[in-house]
């Protein structure tokens, strides 16, 4: 079988510290900025919540959790 190899450097995934990412999110960083925290692209992020999925639920309610305070 012809099996593919991956293309590009492999995600820094254990660089990314959920009580450090919880702290960010809350403050109303972007995606961007969250990726520019913890040293890896943005690309690299969106591919983290594809492959992740409660770890995109956390960062949404994160997310919401600081629009809210922006709201009030």
């Amino acid at each position: 079988m012809n099996k593919k190899k991956p293309v590009g450097r492999p995600i820094k995934h254990n660089s990314i510290n959920l009580h450090q990412l919880k702290k960010v999110a809350i403050l109303g960083f972007t995606d961007k900025q969250i990726a520019d925290f913890f040293d890896i692209s943005e690309a690299a992020l969106n591919i983290y919540k594809k492959k992740y999925p409660k770890f995109l639920a956390s960062l949404r309610d994160w997310k919401k959790e600081a629009d809210a305070k922006v709201v009030k």
